[in-house]
């Protein structure tokens, strides 16, 4: 198998992120952070801050440090966290498919350690980052996520990330910040967003879709649906008052838009997880 190109099937059904979060400060009370594991699908973390140890039979009891990678297989037994009583970030993704059994069989990229000592790489943690909100939201940009995960697999077997346009990387962070703070604005206007960019507000948009898989409207719409989301699980607020908090032009816009989204009406939306 080629790995140099994938088409946009062979991502979406090779290359699968199946969940990522940002992990501080893991105690006993709310995770075994020192029992044994074994997990179902392979786990990439990035450690932003601490010092910890990741132990499997094979390779022994191993130290990480912020800036190290650390790689778990699919049902390996580990023992994986921080050193007791000390601060502690990593952000971390699971994934399948088989696309990453290639990379894991055949290119022999944790052959000697699953623990990478990278230091701290800007590039490499906007990736985590950006996959980290993506996954957040509904429908998940699947094949984007694939090629964000793709582009770190390349980066750990060539040292080179795989795409030109990491460089913005840090730039289309921002705008998606922005977008999110904008959740209660009735539009964004992507010209002001991106004003004090050294780049034009098109081109941005381009890499913008390439990055997340949306266009800046598309997803300024999903997170306000996430947004509405939340609020209809969390609150007692009224889907009305979420509509209008939400600035769409009336509920029946609203309940149409979540609904195209999700599947669901915002009441069905309600009902279904008070009956859990």
């Amino acid at each position: 198998m080629k790995i140099s190109s994938f088409n946009k099937i062979s991502f979406q059904s090779g290359l699968r992120v199946i969940a990522s979060d940002l992990s501080k400060n893991p105690t006993k009370k709310n995770f075994d952070i020192y029992g044994k594991r074994i997990y179902p699908h392979y786990v990439l973390s990035y450690i932003v801050q601490g010092n910890g140890y990741y132990a499997t039979e094979k390779f022994g009891k191993l130290c990480v440090k912020d800036g190290d990678l650390v790689f778990i297989p699919p049902r390996v037994c580990h023992q994986f966290g921080p050193v007791p009583g000390t601060v502690w970030s990593e952000y971390w993704m699971s994934f399948d498919g088989f696309i990453a059994d290639h990379f894991y069989e055949t290119k022999n990229i944790f052959s000697d350690s699953p623990v990478i000592h990278l230091d701290k790489n800007r590039i490499l943690l906007n990736k985590f980052k950006i996959i980290f909100r993506l996954i957040r939201l509904i429908p998940a940009p699947h094949t984007a996520l694939a090629r964000h995960l793709y582009d770190i697999l390349m980066f750990l077997l060539e040292g080179n990330f795989f795409t030109p346009d990491d460089r913005y990387n840090a730039e289309i962070q921002r705008i998606i910040r922005s977008i999110e703070q904008e959740h209660t604005k009735p539009l964004i206007n992507f010209s002001d967003i991106t004003e004090k960019s050294q780049y034009s507000a098109s081109y941005l948009s381009k890499i913008f879709k390439k990055q997340t898989g949306y266009t800046p409207a598309e997803y300024f719409k999903i997170v306000k649906i996430r947004k509405a989301g939340d609020l209809i699980l969390n609150t007692n607020m009224r889907i009305k008052e979420i509509a209008k908090y939400l600035n769409f032009s009336d509920p029946y816009h609203f309940s149409h838009v979540f609904t195209k989204i999700i599947g669901k009406s915002p009441q069905q939306w309600r009902n279904m997880y008070k009956s859990r």
